[in-house]
């Protein structure tokens, strides 16, 4: 951190009430916490990148949503601390869906799918943005099949890459966002490394 910068740190815990410069979060009870540190503040302006405009966030911080793990407490938590929040949507349990997204208490979240397992349920795609969520994130293959309907809907579309190739497609087809997944990513997309 140098003399034109200025290191803030917060510690805010859903058990209680935090106030901070990021926002006023009230989530008592859903027992979760975040942690947004080292938020970088240059001349005394908040940190601004051309995701959190996009995403319209307040922290550059993104949930990952890890199908079953990342619940609707978690998602609503860091949304509500100035990040996006998502689902884990994954393998498309509608229940667990219903349930998780219930739980947000209408907080602004988005939420994942494992495209693979949507295909084998695309009416999902359309139960989510029927949600209007903040994004859409699609992972684990071609995001062709359901860019197009995201894409209209108005919603970001993230698409999650492990090559390039994935990743010029997933442009071309309208996603907003590229995730590059590398192998360090618990080995799910092989033998290539996004750490050089």
């Amino acid at each position: 951190v140098n003399s034109q910068q200025k290191s803030v740190n917060y510690f805010c815990s859903y058990r209680g009430d935090c106030d901070g410069k990021l926002g006023n979060w009230r989530l008592a009870g859903r027992g979760i916490q975040v942690s947004i540190q080292s938020v970088i503040m240059s001349q005394g302006t908040p940190f601004q990148s051309t995701l959190m405009s996009l995403l319209d966030i307040s922290a550059p911080i993104i949930s990952a949503p890890m199908a079953f793990v990342a619940g609707g407490a978690l998602a609503a938590a860091v949304s509500e601390a100035g990040g996006l929040g998502l689902l884990g949507g994954g393998y498309g349990d509608r229940a667990w869906l219903d349930r998780e997204w219930n739980i947000t208490d209408g907080a602004r979240i988005g939420v994942g799918f494992i495209t693979w397992m949507l295909e084998k349920q695309p009416d999902l795609l359309s139960y989510a943005l029927e949600r209007n969520p903040a994004a859409i994130f699609l992972s684990f293959g071609s995001v062709r099949g359901f860019a197009d309907e995201i894409v209209r809907s108005g919603i970001p579309l993230i698409a999650q890459v492990q090559s390039v190739t994935d990743a010029r497609i997933a442009v071309s087809e309208g996603a907003s966002v590229i995730v590059a997944q590398g192998t360090e990513a618990g080995g799910h997309c092989g033998s290539q490394s996004t750490i050089t």
